[in-house]
Formats: structure tokens, sequence, C-alpha cells
């Protein structure tokens, strides 16, 4: 059926909708871009690998962590066992970034408060 409206809003034959539509298109996820995932070095710190910054304000923090987060998240359930290993990897980076360092970005705020 998609196939058929695209034929007529495009006037052109399409005989699947990878030929209107790329595949990688098709796949990626609204606003997240599809990249091929860097090693991972085994010695770097849960920061580094969130690519935390000294001087980010709460919301940096947190916008950082949730992108991470969507990106990884949805490799964790990948066929492909490196891109599994690396996303869970990630999320633990990710875990442990939004327990420590979110938390004590909180309590700064609320001391300077005081």
């Amino acid at each position: 059926m998609f196939a058929k409206l695209v034929q007529r809003l495009f006037k052109r034959k399409a005989s699947t909708v990878e030929d209107v539509v790329p595949q990688a298109q098709v796949n990626a996820p609204s606003g997240i871009p599809m990249e091929p995932v860097p090693s991972l070095p085994e010695s770097a710190t849960a920061e580094e690998l969130c690519e935390l910054k000294d001087g980010m304000t709460y919301e940096e923090v947190r916008a950082q962590l949730s992108k991470l987060y969507r990106r990884h998240n949805r490799a964790a359930s990948s066929f492909n066992p490196e891109l599994r290993e690396q996303a869970e990897r990630m999320l633990d980076a990710i875990v442990e970034m939004r327990t420590t360092t979110l938390i004590s970005i909180v309590k700064s705020r609320r001391r300077s408060v005081s």
C-alpha cells in the first residue's frame, strides 16, 4: 500500500519501499544519528565514556546522559554481540554518572541556596 502511494505521489514506478526510501532512513530513530560505535578504551572512566566535562550545568549533564541512553539502550538489544557488549558498558557508565554526578550537582545547589 505504501509503495502504491509513493508511486502515485512521485509518478514513478517503485518495486519496493527501499527503492524510494533508503533502508538506513527506515530503521533510523528520529533525532538520533545512526553512526558506527567506536571501540571503547578499556581504561576509560565512566565520565570519559559519557563525555562529561567539568563545569557542565545540571541541564547539560542531564541532556548528554539522556542522549547517550537513547542511543545505547537501543543498541543493547542488537544481534551484534560486539555492539551489544559496548552498549551494556555504556549503559552501566550512564547509570553511574546519573547516580554520582547529577546527585552531587543537586546537593551543591541545595547548599548554595541554604
